[in-house]
């Protein structure tokens, strides 16, 4: 019935929207007015036909028609929203009319009574149903998109979902539309439209843990890249989630997959590491949470909604002091700040559950920190405290506990056991690590354990731990003392650690124990990861090496997926092929192997990626061939990676039928390369790098599949390089660095080529005709200093970055940029004779990066350049020609210029001054400010950059003061100040007049 009931309604309201005024519209610029009429001879009929329908059956076996229908006319709205081609529109409506006739020729057969839907129960099905992005919500969109002015650009969020699928279903069929601007609440309408719509969406995440969740964000700044990890803590000291970690790890998948977020790198396990929210969802949570979260951007709002605050983000002394009298008394759940004196002020801490104060400039934690009993997350992360307060042990709910790089911490308190509840520690330096921590029982991460020669740091502590998860580290295990002792670490045990390292250490003449240390070490067999470095033992031991599971059971280590063995000097090359899933396997510094693979080595069914290094003693590597009956070694072997052996003579593989990259490097003696074609037909990347003894590589006819050669230093056998270049027709990158002797390079001609690199050529004074290379999208020439010119470009319409550097004799760049509009990228440097920059820079719509620095012979920039290049965000500029008194090129900077955020300008002695253009750019993020020497102080318009968040000054020798409007950048959170030695002593802490100007800034740094 509800099912039928959906239809039906999504149906109608397709065909109402189908016959609006808004599509009448589009029939007429589009001039689908013939077709239109047909379809309006239809659509009473078929709202007829639904006023009267019998047969729910049928109505049900068209629901796939149905849907499909509304998304087309979803789809149709949002292509016009964005701008499609009338011809492409026309294909979409064509499409959409077959489907209208197929779906109202089979309601002819279909009969129905309204009223019986009505009596069962529609409003409330409807109403528990919510379909979200029908109807009105999406014609708003649409509506709201056609009226916005041309500097608003089209990008990606998700606002609703399909038909019958809500936000938080996970389905990755979705409409994503997004409105971009410098600041999207200045959009008119963005209030009254887009936030009420993201709203409903809101509303209907299935639980209200996961709305809590997501309203706590708002705490964060604006694309503040969180840790998963971190962002789980912060919820379960808040009572968001329950303390299991299982249980967060699949809330956190539905977090993600409701699309508020967007995940930003993933771990080696293909698990989630890190998130951000993008502007649009921050505004949402801000929209959401502003009765209780109070940061930067909604201080300035305070009134009125203070004694509701339970959440601040208070960067800085002078936010604190601003907002401190309006939430004096209430009661905190949650402050981040870096004020350093934030524990002095007497704010109401009785109920606060998580401190942040990552980066603050504190140098010691008061001792009344023991009173916050309630308080379950602390993170001192970064500050200069030396020691932590024994009153902390009386936290003793405290969860977590950060001290990520406090380089100044010299120990911990000596009794921790009072935190019974710290679930999460995490510090930076071995001897940081907590004395006793066997006694932490709840821990379940810890990042590292140092072997102690004491009774309070043996391996011993580790046996009660069987909580932790993860990985793990263990150092100095040369102060284990016998077997017995390390069996009590009881790793078997420790079913939730994935990832383990055993380290001793190096330098060590005396080995006497390593291998039965070792071998009480056995993991549980869940482990993934083991990195074993600087073992002394002459051989592995039994569990990782054992061929046949010992009654009836699984191999002791049967999950492993990666293995490194480091500076185990001792030891042969180990045979390791079986284990089943085995994927990834370095062999670092083992100075006793002197060749590879015997003939009896057993197969490796899953090894993927194999990494050989600093193996000194190394004088042949082979694979060895396959006899019959036999199989391949390496079935599926991907990457090979061979560096730093010297004494490495010949590399032979066969049978490698998976390898596609191939990497040699700092092999001082390698003169023979040979594979034959069963090793090399899948090769695409080939990296071959100081090896000058090389004579040949195999020939094309092996290598038919290459794509990528990277040839450094090695001139034998690649000498001249482009003949034999050439013969490759499946190459598309190519690198050529280190050939003294090469003067010129004839064009490439039968080549595929999306990358060229051509580097150190200190002789190179022609490159052919670059016509041919359409598909070129990666273009680099650096360090050719007697390079006089380069070839045309104006045939590379699929460039996006072209590098040129230190080709000083280079006095023009080359023609035909105006033809490259995909170009995102240009940097041009230390290109001592350049004299100009073409005026065809202002055809460069795309351009995202422009660096045009150390050219000092340059004396013309186009004016009107840089306003024409609407996409662009990070600006590198100067020093140009002494001869100019003015910078050059900055006289089309308007105010607003849309994009750009980072800019670095690089001054000349004859200029006296910043060029006031700059102030123009009131959404800049980052400036960098360096070599301006005739300047003494920087102009009071700096409070004009409103936005600005980074300053970096640098090499101003004659620099002494800042502007008093300084004090006005709110946003500024980082001040560098470097080689301004007058400007750094008057800037001094407490005792520089000019210190009283920078003082609000969080971090500080002058060198």
């Amino acid at each position: 019935m509800a099912r039928f009931l959906l239809i039906t309604y999504a149906l109608e309201q397709t065909l109402m929207k189908l016959g609006s005024f808004f599509f009448e519209e589009i029939y007429h610029q589009y001039r689908w007015n013939i077709s239109v009429k047909a379809l309006k001879e239809v659509l009473p009929s078929v709202q007829d036909l639904l006023q009267d329908t019998e047969e729910r059956v049928a109505v049900s076996l068209l629901s796939g028609a149905f849907l499909d229908l509304q998304d087309r006319v979803d789809w149709v709205e949002y292509l016009i929203a964005l701008g499609a081609s009338p011809g492409y529109l026309t294909v979409k409506w064509e499409g959409m009319l077959e489907l209208l006739n197929r779906i109202s020729q089979s309601l002819e057969e279909i009969r129905s009574n309204r009223q019986q839907v009505e009596s069962s129960g529609l409003g409330v099905i409807s109403d528990d149903v919510k379909t979200v992005g029908r109807g009105d919500d999406v014609l708003k969109i649409v509506e709201f998109l056609k009226g916005s002015t041309n500097h608003q650009l089209l990008h990606v969020f998700p606002i609703v979902g399909m038909a019958g699928e809500t936000m938080c279903s996970g389905k990755e069929r979705r409409q994503w539309l997004s409105v971009k601007n410098r600041c999207l609440r200045e959009i008119p309408g963005y209030e009254d439209i887009i936030i009420p719509i993201l709203l409903k969406s809101f509303c209907h995440l299935p639980s209200s843990a996961l709305k809590l969740c997501f309203a706590y964000c708002s705490i964060f700044s604006q694309d503040f890249t969180f840790e998963k990890e971190q962002l789980i803590q912060l919820w379960m000291a808040e009572g968001f989630l329950v303390q299991s970690d299982d249980q967060s790890e699949v809330f956190f998948n539905k977090f993600v997959d409701s699309s508020f977020v967007e995940v930003v790198e993933w771990d080696e396990r293909g698990n989630i590491r890190s998130c951000k929210m993008n502007r649009l969802m921050h505004d949402l949570a801000l929209h959401v949470s502003k009765l209780r979260t109070l940061n930067s951007e909604t201080c300035s709002d305070i009134d009125g909604v203070y004694p509701f605050i339970q959440h601040a983000n208070l960067i800085c002394d002078v936010e604190l002091a601003r907002v401190y009298p309006k939430i004096a008394a209430t009661g905190l759940v949650s402050l981040v700040t870096h004020a350093a004196d934030v524990l002095h002020w007497p704010l109401n801490f009785d109920y606060m559950r998580t401190l942040n104060l990552d980066g603050a400039d504190i140098k010691e934690l008061i001792d009344s920190i023991g009173n916050l009993k309630f308080l379950k997350f602390l993170d001192l992360s970064r500050t200069c405290i030396k020691a932590l307060p024994e009153s902390i042990t009386k936290l003793h709910n405290m969860q977590t506990l950060r001290l990520i790089e406090c380089a100044s911490l010299q120990s911990l308190p000596r009794d921790m056991r009072g935190l019974l509840s710290l679930t999460h520690i995490y510090f930076s330096y071995h001897h940081q690590m907590p004395v006793k921590v066997g006694c932490l029982i709840s821990l379940q991460t810890l990042p590292f354990f140092v072997v102690g020669k004491g009774s309070d740091s043996t391996i011993q502590e580790l046996e009660s731990l069987n909580g932790l998860r993860g990985q793990l580290s263990i150092y100095n295990l040369q102060e284990v003392k016998n077997k017995k002792e390390a069996k009590k670490a009881n790793l078997r045990g420790k079913t939730k650690i994935y990832k383990l390292e055993f380290v001793w250490r190096s330098g060590r003449k005396c080995f006497k124990n390593d291998e039965e240390v070792l071998e009480a070490l056995q993991p549980h067999s869940n482990l993934e990861t083991l990195k074993i470095e600087h073992y002394g033992g002459e051989k592995l031991p039994s569990w990782l090496l054992m061929e046949i599971p010992t009654h009836g059971g699984s191999l002791p280590v049967n999950n492993l997926v990666n293995l490194k063995l480091i500076d185990c000097k001792r030891c042969e090359l180990p045979m390791l092929g079986h284990l089943p899933r085995l994927e990834s396997l370095e062999i670092d510094g083992l100075d006793k192997v002197r060749t590879g693979f015997s003939e009896t080595m057993p197969v490796f069914p899953a090894l993927k990626k194999l990494s050989l290094r600093r193996m000194v003693n190394l004088v042949e590597w082979m694979v060895p061939a396959v006899s019959e009956g036999q199989s391949v070694v390496f079935p599926f072997l991907e990457e090979l990676s061979i560096m730093s052996c010297p004494l490495l003579a010949s590399i032979s593989l066969k049978n490698a039928p998976s390898l596609a990259l191939l990497e040699i490097c700092f092999c001082e003696e390698l003169k023979s390369l040979s594979m034959d074609s069963s090793a090399s037909t899948a090769l695409e990347d080939l990296t071959i790098k100081c090896c000058p003894n090389l004579e040949s590589i195999p020939s094309a006819e092996c290598l038919g599949s290459l794509k990528r050669l990277h040839n450094e230093g090695c001139q034998k056998f690649i000498s001249p390089p482009i003949p034999i270049v050439q013969i490759f027709n499946s190459l598309e990158y190519l690198r050529l660095e280190g050939f003294p002797d090469l003067f010129s390079i004839p064009d490439l001609q039968n080549l595929s080529l999306k990358g060229l690199a051509i580097k150190h050529c200190p002789d190179l004074e022609c490159i052919g005709s670059l016509q041919n290379l359409t598909s070129l999208e990666d273009l680099r020439i650096e360090v050719c200093p007697y390079l006089e010119s380069i070839p045309s470009v104006g045939d590379l319409s699929s460039l996006k970055t072209l590098s040129i550097q230190r080709c000083h004799k280079l006095t023009s760049l080359p023609t035909g940029l105006q033809s490259c509009l995909s170009l995102e990228n240009l940097s041009v440097q230390w290109c001592i004779e350049l004299t100009s920059i073409p005026d065809e820079l202002k055809e460069l719509h795309s351009l995202v990066q422009l660096e045009i620095t150390k050219c000092p012979s340059l004396t013309y920039f186009p004016e009107d350049s840089l306003y024409s290049l609407t996409q662009l965000k990070q600006l590198t500029i100067g020093p140009f020609s002494e001869k100019l008194e003015v910078f050059p090129g900055l006289n089309s900077i308007q105010p607003f210029h849309p994009p750009l955020e980072e800019l670095q300008i690089h001054g000349w002695n004859r200029l006296k001054s910043l060029p006031d253009q700059l102030k123009q750019l009131t959404v800049l993020k980052s400036l960098d400010i360096g070599r301006f020497n005739k300047v003494e102080a920087l102009p009071e318009w700096l409070d004009d950059l409103i936005s600005l968040q980074r300053l970096r000054i640098w090499r101003c020798e004659n620099l002494r003061s800042l502007p008093t409007s300084m004090r006005d950048l709110f946003m500024l959170k980082k001040l560098e100040i470097i080689d301004c030695h007058t400007l750094k002593k008057t800037c001094a802490e407490g005792s520089g007049p000019e210190w009283f100007k920078i003082s609000h800034i969080p971090k500080i740094s002058m060198l």
